[in-house]
């Protein structure tokens, strides 16, 4: 992260700059499950950062999609007033967003690009990765490729993923084995 910051020019907001010298020093993070491979790497590097930063993290589990669960981690926020808030949960309701802009804590989408674009995100083209995961496998000469996914039929980053290696192998004159 710290890389990309410095490769664009990135430059914090005023507003986040305001923030930094007397806020809360508490960096929220939303997560849709503990044991998510994407949650935990980015748990750890998110947690490197905020000790750099002098900052605490609070790492909130956001399964609970419903009314009562996300009333209760509003109340966490209006009491707490985190610095920021990193979303790592691909389908949180946008009403929730909103509601979290609503109260001026700036966010950010990890994962998935944010629906409602009142937010940044960062967000990797699955597409595109399998793909050229798919064309690096088959340039060491394997051509029976599969995927795993747990609904291949949602659009999610398995879908896409399964998208790009089908494409892969299609232009390279192979298929992908149907569903089973």
């Amino acid at each position: 992260i710290a890389q990309g910051v410095r490769q664009w020019g990135y430059e914090p907001s005023p507003g986040f700059q305001r923030r930094k010298r007397g806020g809360s020093g508490v960096v929220s993070v939303i997560v849709p499950q503990w044991g998510h491979r994407f949650s935990s790497d980015m748990l750890y590097e998110l947690q490197i950062r905020c000790k750099s930063l002098d900052k605490q993290m609070f790492v909130i589990e956001g399964s609970d999609e419903t009314a009562a669960g996300y009333a209760g981690i509003k109340k966490l926020f209006k009491k707490n007033r985190p610095e920021g808030l990193v979303v790592l949960h691909e389908e949180i309701s946008d009403s929730f967003l909103q509601d979290g802009s609503g109260m001026n804590i700036p966010c950010v989408m990890c994962g998935a690009p944010s629906l409602s674009r009142h937010f940044p995100s960062v967000h990797i083209d699955d597409i595109s990765a399998a793909y050229d995961g798919t064309n690096y496998l088959l340039g060491l000469g394997h051509t029976k490729i599969g995927i795993i996914s747990d609904n291949a039929q949602a659009i999610s980053s398995g879908y896409q993923r399964i998208a790009g290696c089908r494409k892969a192998m299609q232009d390279a004159g192979y298929g992908l084995p149907e569903e089973d």
